[in-house]
C-alpha cells in the first residue's frame, strides 16, 4: 500500500473517529432540547385555555359595563376573572423557576435565598 493511501486512511479514521461521538452528543442534546420544549409546550397550552376563558369573562364584563350595568358590579366581575388567570401565570412560572433553579421555600424571597447560600458558603 503506498504510503499516500496509508495518510489518507489514517485522516479518515481521525475524522470519522472526532465526527461519531460529537454527532451522538448533538443528538443528545437535541432529544432533551425536544423533551424540555414538549413540556413547556402542554403547560402553555394549559395556561392559554385559561386565560382563553378568562378574557372571555372579561369580555362579557366589559360588554355588561358598556350597556349600562353597575359600574362597581362590572369591576367585581372583572376582578374575580382575572384571579384565575393570575394564579395560572404564578404557578407556570414557580414550575418553571423550580424546574431550573430547584424548590425555593414559599416565603422566602430570592434575595434572602442568595444571602443565605453566601452565609452557608462563608461558614465552609
Amino acid at each position: 500500500m503506498p504510503p499516500e493511501d496509508v495518510i489518507k486512511l489514517v485522516l479518515l479514521a481521525l475524522v470519522v473517529g472526532l465526527a461519531v461521538p460529537l454527532l451522538v452528543q448533538f443528538m443528545l442534546t437535541l432529544r432533551s432540547a425536544q423533551r424540555a420544549f414538549d413540556g413547556t409546550s402542554r403547560r402553555l397550552d394549559r395556561t392559554l385555555e385559561k386565560l382563553d376563558g378568562t378574557l372571555d369573562e372579561v369580555h362579557r364584563a366589559a360588554g355588561n359595563f358598556a350597556g349600562g350595568s353597575s359600574s362597581a358590579q362590572t369591576l367585581s366581575g372583572a376582578a374575580v376573572a382575572l384571579i384565575p388567570a393570575v394564579i395560572a401565570a404564578v404557578k407556570s412560572l414557580r414550575a418553571e423557576t423550580v424546574a431550573k433553579h430547584g424548590e425555593v421555600a414559599a416565603n422566602e424571597t430570592p434575595e434572602q435565598k442568595k444571602k443565605e447560600n453566601h452565609n452557608e458558603r462563608s461558614a465552609a
